[in-house]
């Protein structure tokens, strides 16, 4: 078989040769300039030194021309002869050749380093840093909460994304305040890759969250991640990982032997939006219990409570309350109150920092722990209902029959089934409004499992109708709004979801029903666009997301006391009416409100006025709190 290159021209062979050289960058061109140069100071001093200089040695003769290419140094008329000075004129227009094309190649390798940087293609030399793998335009509020986390100690946070850098810092820097303690690096990176991840530094980092865009993503992602980590897997470096569908959580033994924790939020948000349908206002509470901002969950072992019962602890507390304990892998939340602490022990608490946490020297005296009250009161029955003198538990809302049972589901997404699971078991009337034929069998039957006397009736009708929307909500207590997944723009489907809101909220304000609304959005900023002083509760898909990864990089064993608290079973954070335990307005400490519900099998965490709702989590443990009957008691049960 003929060779091609050898039935090339040779002009075709020097083109070829050329661009092959010239593809391969700045250093080569360089060279080929160079070169060129040479070969012309040669060239000239040759010439000069026969027809020019006679009597002049070779060496001065190529200095000459060397200085003349560099300088483009042209010589004046009565400088030497006329060969001379053409000589040197034609050297001089070849030196302004030779300095343009290397002031051009500079510039550009200037301008493609530049570029470079822009992209962030360097590898970081940081250590001790958090990193990010994973960012969106709305990612802003994962990294608010991890600027929140660092609470004015130093920290760096790496972020990677398939985005430039100059893209993600102006994202940043438009959305999220930096405080002068938080460094931000950003770099370009296929998070898929293992050696692109490499530009991260990720086996010197501190703590590792994965947030893929999409739960295929997060998992190509970890197993990048894996490779890299292999060899530094003494570390064990705690990573954080999200994914909306359980199908993607990868196998247990792997996520004990990577410290890999992974949460779903799907699920997550779906429990948060059971609880708050039937307890209007306790999503607040979980997103302050989730969040940096203001108080936080903390586990730390204090010696000075070797041999104290959690009842002791919690009256010797000041500036924070316990919530529970964790002995090696056992981790109690709401503990009996004649649990004894031993060496092994670590208190769980909520507090505004781990540092803002004392307790008294010794437990506070209460009079039958009504301190704050008179005698008089107590002995006439005027502060505390006499039905809790025994000191026990009115009916949980799980089973009290007078709470209105009726509850509306507009929207679909795969997570229902999960809401109706974490629902109690006596909600008797399901309306479900826009659910696929297809899920409906499923959905009937995830319903019977709870309650086999359950009505559930299927209804297809046009959400943006006032008209059809209103005639479905008589006898309707609970409204749940779910946010589409169909819509690839989540700002549409908030816009879907705002627009329903309004709607009934103009069918409350015009008919006098009376139902609570719980609305799931994907934005906080499209939240505060409706948000307003009524009983509308708002679950943000991506605020909870961020709360938990932020939260979780600090501190993977959270993972389990959010799943608790979440969790209908077991220890979990309701409402009590604040009518089981005074029957007037009262003003009382809370530490003495606390110890009435530690006799009933409660912790106090905080309480919610009715008059302003706007929940307040660990009050001072000595502060006068004034409820009235109608106020609510945030407590874990």
């Amino acid at each position: 078989m003929a060779n091609k290159y050898s039935d090339s021209s040779l002009t075709e062979r020097l083109k070829y040769n050329f661009d092959n050289k010239m593809a391969k960058g700045t250093g080569e061109m360089i060279k080929i300039l160079a070169t060129f140069s040479i070969l012309i100071a040669l060239i000239s001093a040759v010439l000069i030194f026969i027809f020019a200089y006679g009597g002049e040695d070779f060496g001065s003769s190529l200095w000459d021309s060397f200085s003349t290419i560099i300088n483009a140094w042209m010589p004046y008329s009565d400088e030497g002869s006329a060969v001379y000075l053409i000589i040197t004129a034609i050297v001089a227009i070849f030196g302004v050749l030779i300095t343009s094309v290397l002031i051009g190649i500079i510039s550009t390798a200037i301008e493609e380093k530049i570029d470079s940087l822009r992209e962030g293609s360097s590898r970081v030399l940081e250590s001790g840093h958090v990193v990010l793998l994973g960012f969106t335009p709305g990612s802003y509020e994962l990294i608010n909460q991890l600027v929140l986390s660092s609470q004015n100690r130093k920290l760096v946070l790496v972020i990677g994304s398939d985005l430039s850098k100059s893209e993600m810092e102006d994202y940043i820097n438009d959305n999220v305040i930096i405080p002068p303690n938080v460094k931000i690096i950003c770099r370009k990176v296929d998070i898929k890759d293992p050696v692109s991840i490499g530009l991260c530094s990720v086996e010197n980092s501190k703590a590792i969250i994965v947030n893929g865009q999409t739960d295929s993503e997060t998992v190509m992602s970890l197993l990048a991640l894996f490779r890299i980590t292999r060899e530094y897997r003494s570390r064990k470096i705690p990573t954080i990982a999200r994914v909306s569908d359980s199908d993607y959580l990868l196998p247990e033994t792997l996520r004990k032997a990577r410290n890999l924790t992974m949460i779903k939020s799907g699920e997550a948000i779906a429990r948060i939006i059971a609880h708050s349908c039937l307890q209007p206002g306790i999503s607040e509470a979980f997103t302050e219990l989730f969040c940096f901002e203001g108080n936080e969950i903390y586990i730390r072992n204090f010696p000075e409570l070797m041999g104290k019962s959690y009842k002791e602890i919690c009256s010797l507390i000041t500036s924070a309350t316990a919530l529970g304990y964790k002995a090696k892998e056992n981790l109690v939340l709401n503990p009996a109150a004649d649990t004894i602490f031993n060496e092994d022990y670590e208190l769980i608490y909520l507090s505004e920092s781990d540092e803002k946490i004392s307790f008294k020297a010794k437990e506070t005296e209460h009079a039958s722990d009504n301190a704050d009250v008179s005698t008089k009161d107590i002995s006439s029955g005027n502060v505390f209902p006499a039905s809790n003198s025994d000191n026990t538990l009115p009916a949980s809302n799980e089973t009290c029959p007078d709470v209105s049972c009726n509850i509306a589901i507009l929207g679909y997404k795969k997570s229902l089934t999960t809401i109706i699971d974490e629902l109690p078991a006596f909600i008797g009337n399901f309306l479900f409004v826009g659910c696929p034929e297809e899920v409906q069998e499923e959905i009937t039957a995830a319903v019977y499992a709870k309650n086999e006397n359950a009505q559930v009736r299927f209804k297809n009708i046009n959400l943006m109708s006032t008209l059809s929307i209103e005639e479905e909500m008589k006898d309707i207590a609970h409204v749940v709004i779910l946010s589409s997944e169909d819509e690839e723009d989540y700002n549409e489907a908030d816009l879907k979801s705002m627009m329903l809101l309004l709607k009934l909220r103009d069918i409350k304000l015009r008919t006098k029903m009376e139902f609570s609304i719980t609305t799931e959005m994907y934005y906080e900023k499209n939240r505060r666009l409706v948000s307003a002083k009524d009983t509308s509760d708002f679950v943000v898909a991506s605020n909870v997301s961020a709360m938990m990864l932020a939260q979780l990089s600090s501190n993977p064993e959270l993972y389990r006391i959010f799943k608790q608290l979440l969790s209908r079973s077991g220890a979990r954070l309701s409402l009590k009416p604040a009518s089981m335990l005074i029957n007037k307005e009262s003003a009382l400490t809370f530490r003495t409100l606390n110890s009435k519900c530690l006799s009933m099998g409660l912790t106090l965490v905080g309480y919610l006025p009715m008059s302003a709702p706007a929940i307040i989590l660990n009050p001072a443990q000595d502060e006068k709190v004034t409820l009235s009957v109608e106020d609510k008691l945030i407590v874990i049960e």
